[in-house]
């Protein structure tokens, strides 16, 4: 494993064409990594030997799994297809990382709790109300279990200027002068993509210097929100650009919402131990969401 400042370390990203992997390969080669993101057809998690194949000619000293199941609901009609990528691909990324003295970073989520006395700390017990979450927690386990010299990382509710996701579909419903039913019951700590960047980079350079704090980390950006808090923000921002209506977003509670997995009402994340163990302070996500929606307006003055 690299251990000099002046060498960069080599960074296996796998799920990269998917919104989260595809923004941290950018970020990580920005930041002066010798970055490698695979897509499925590249590196297929599920699959043993496939992933031992794609470790070995990488050879790297890090692997970000960013491989995630897409669909909350859908995990609980489609539990095998979940399971195989939420459980047994986290446990065959460590098994490969540990035959290659790689070290595994691999990104889970808040689900993994009931959401009935948040904020939670990362030894606070796991409860999870849906199949998704408790696929995200076996798949923690499988990584403990197998590999001492590994990161798990729970995050919140993640945002990005990505097409299709959340912040760029809401710009768009509200920019049709379309209404928007938004979950407002549920809270969170709504996180950016390039904030999470800017954690794992940290992360990363610390390790590769010689820091053992390994094991569960919890990150979210500073503040906490529903759905609907977060829509509100992007309208504001919206409106100070262009004449928008009033009313067209609608708080709902999640259990209206139908055909809707259960979802925990409060999964908001202490992340006191990452500042303790690696000094890395959270940024506000509202400062985080407008930098998002500016950078939306952005691309498209640009063409």
């Amino acid at each position: 494993m690299a251990s000099s400042i002046f060498t960069p370390p080599t960074v296996l990203v796998t799920g990269a064409s998917g919104q989260t992997g595809r923004a941290l390969t950018q970020l990580f080669d920005a930041a002066g990594f010798t970055t490698v993101g695979m897509d499925r057809t590249e590196l297929d998690v599920c699959s043993e030997a496939s992933v031992q194949t794609a470790i070995n000619a990488v050879a790297p000293d890090f692997v970000v799994n960013c491989a995630r199941y897409p669909d909350v609901d859908r995990a609980e009609s489609e539990g095998d297809a979940a399971h195989r990528l939420l459980v047994e691909g986290p446990a065959n990324l460590a098994m490969a990382c540990r035959a290659n003295n790689a070290i595994l970073i691999h990104l889970s989520s808040e689900y993994v709790f009931d959401g009935s006395d948040g904020p939670y700390s990362e030894g606070d017990p796991t409860a999870p109300l849906s199949l998704f979450g408790h696929y995200c927690r076996e798949g923690e386990l499988e990584v403990e279990r197998i590999l001492p010299r590994h990161i798990v990382l729970r995050v919140g509710l993640v945002f990005s200027a990505d097409p299709r996701r959340f912040v760029w579909t809401t710009l768009q419903t509200i920019r049709a002068h379309k209404e928007r039913r938004m979950v407002s019951d549920e809270i969170g700590t709504p996180t950016s993509i390039d904030d999470l960047g800017r954690v794992l980079v940290a992360m990363i350079k610390q390790l590769d210097l010689g820091s053992e704090a390994f094991g569960i980390y919890h990150y979210g950006g500073g503040g906490s929100a529903s759905w609907f808090e977060m829509g509100e923000l992007i309208y504001a921002q919206a409106s100070q650009r262009e004449d928008l209506p009033a009313d067209l977003l609608q708080p709902v509670r999640g259990d209206e919402v139908p055909g809707r997995a259960p979802r925990p009402q409060d999964v908001r994340l202490n992340c006191d131990r990452l500042l303790q163990n690696f000094g890395i302070k959270r940024l506000p996500w509202r400062s985080q969401m407008i930098q998002c929606v500016d950078q939306i307006y952005r691309q498209e003055s640009q063409g």
